[in-house]
């Protein structure tokens, strides 16, 4: 299971939980190409105050998932966390910015 709250500075590839995710574009592609699962993909706009001292607001996208907890590579429970498959903690992982940060625990259905 995984979950990062919105008040962290983006990092990550993953910002955010269930049921709209922000996932930077490389990592978000790779959900598609190597997870079984359904989610779409929806352009994020992200406009950074200059006072933030962000000089570059990374590429992402919003994540929306629509399968349930355990029946794919990637779904949400009823109280809307992430849940993955080691497939797609991987590609999380894996590409764009990572998941470094984002809290990880085994989740039991």
């Amino acid at each position: 299971m995984i979950g990062q709250g919105l008040h962290a500075p983006p990092v990550d590839g993953l910002i955010g939980a269930g049921p709209l995710l922000l996932v930077d574009r490389e990592a978000a592609e790779a959900l598609e190409d190597n997870v079984f699962g359904e989610v779409s993909l929806h352009s994020a706009d992200l406009d950074t105050d200059p006072a933030s001292g962000l000089m570059h607001v990374p590429d992402y996208v919003w994540c929306q998932v629509h399968g349930e907890a355990g029946m794919l590579d990637i779904g949400l429970t009823d109280d809307g966390r992430l849940v993955t498959s080691g497939q797609a903690l991987l590609v999380l992982h894996t590409f764009g910015g990572g998941i470094e940060n984002a809290t990880i625990t085994e989740w039991n259905a």
